[in-house]
């Protein structure tokens, strides 16, 4: 016969259970999914790049789950207050996978620096209209790159990018790594991954080398968009970066691409690298809000100025 102590027990069990149902329904009860204060905005994304032909500008509303492309809307472009031809639909294909494509409006304008840009987008049912204002900022060359093979063993190359910041200026920059070409008659820029951890300048002035089996370049998932400004610089310096040499194909072209940037999309693109940041975990991290220049809606429309300088390993 089982002692009083074991159906005691047994009691203290169920109970548990019960009591943990129970909290468990209330927390469900008084958190329910509600909607009622949900609000449609506009998102309108575009980068007008001085290095680029083609430019395209990104609508949509926003959804429940998801943003909602808007195919149909009334899309002006003014430069230097002149409204030059509407941006027209156009879809956008992904490379090499034309199964994959993104509806947007295109413009075929030619950007300098020193453009003042202005963006407006409404909606055809009228619910929506939105402005955007930005500039193309002056421009910074490279002075040269070198390239440094990696050892035995090892993925990454090393990249290094001499670049000259002006003195007496506030500066913002993007380093890029990109494959450029022609595919079916159109061309393409493909920017492909470059890993800064060990470059101080993209890391706040800190060097966040650590070493792996794998190779001496660790992940840094703090700069995957190569964004820096001169406060760690001083005239002339050289960049250093990793670059995988996998994604290097034979016959393929590549350019080193350095972007002169606002100071706003700075800071929207460092949003981005919180975001896409290993240690950024949803529902446990500080809520990320991404900055925008978008009136009336959300997004960011930003003025690029890059030059450019063709990459070769020999």
């Amino acid at each position: 016969m089982k002692s009083i102590y074991y159906h005691l027990n047994k009691i203290k069990a169920a109970a548990l259970i019960l009591l943990s149902v129970v909290l468990f329904s209330r927390c469900v009860d008084e958190v329910p999914m509600d909607i009622s204060g949900y609000k449609e905005e506009l998102i309108v994304n575009a980068i007008f790049d001085t290095s680029l032909s083609n430019h395209y500008i990104y609508v949509s509303r926003t959804g429940l789950l998801n943003p909602i492309p808007e195919k149909e809307a009334d899309v002006k472009l003014f430069i230097n207050d002149v409204r030059v031809k509407d941006p027209v639909p156009h879809t956008v294909y992904r490379l090499f996978h034309k199964q994959v494509y993104r509806p947007c409006f295109l413009t075929t304008e030619k950007f300098n620096p020193g453009d003042r840009i202005r963006l407006e987008v409404a909606t055809k049912d009228g619910k929506h209209q939105t402005v955007a204002e930005t500039a193309i900022p002056k421009s910074v060359g490279i002075d040269k790159i070198s390239w440094e093979e990696p050892v035995v063993g090892k993925q990454h190359g090393t990249l290094y990018t001499t670049m000259t910041d002006p003195k007496d200026e506030k500066n913002f920059y993007q380093l890029r790594f990109a494959e450029e070409g022609v595919f079916e008659d159109k061309p393409y820029r493909r920017i492909l991954s470059m890993n800064h951890s060990q470059e101080p300048v993209m890391n706040d002035g800190k060097s966040t080398a650590t070493t792996s089996d794998e190779d001496s370049y660790f992940s840094s998932p703090n700069n995957n968009m190569g964004v820096f400004y001169d406060k760690w610089l001083n005239g002339t310096y050289t960049l250093k970066s990793g670059v995988r040499v996998a994604q290097i194909r034979p016959g393929a072209e590549y350019y080193v691409l350095l972007s002169s940037i606002t100071e706003g999309f700075y800071f929207y693109l460092r949003a981005i690298n919180t975001l896409e940041s290993e240690d950024f975990i949803e529902g446990l991290t500080t809520p990320i809000i991404l900055p925008s220049n978008v009136k009336g809606g959300k997004g960011y429309v930003a003025g690029v100025a890059t030059e450019r300088i063709q990459f070769s390993k020999k």
